[in-house]
């Protein structure tokens, strides 16, 4: 008995072990194009990042130059303000836990 339960927990920390190795390398397949991209952007863009770039209004299709100055200040505007639906979901949750309250 006691030997059967040696090795299934051999067999189990070997399952564990593979199933973890090959998790692993796909998460290394799936972020690798990525570093690959973010790497290529700091190499061939670092040159077209000024201050004009953070602080212009974007140009036309077309017209070289123009900035991000819109998408930095609403990426600061979603991260100022908390999702409306997380105060939705807190005031039923409050709303519940007070009604069993009440009854109980």
């Amino acid at each position: 008995m006691h030997l059967q339960r040696a090795d299934n927990h051999t067999w189990r920390k070997a399952k564990s072990g593979l199933a973890s190795t090959v998790a692993f390398f796909s998460a290394l397949l799936v972020i690798a194009p990525l570093g690959l991209v973010f790497f290529h952007l700091l190499v061939n863009g670092a040159s077209s990042v000024n201050w004009n770039f953070f602080t212009k209004l974007p140009t036309p299709v077309g017209v070289p130059g123009g900035g991000m100055v819109n998408a930095i200040v609403g990426s600061l505007e979603l991260l100022a303000s908390p999702p409306r639906s997380e105060f939705r979901s807190a005031f039923w949750v409050e709303f519940i836990l007070q009604s069993m309250a009440r009854r109980g």
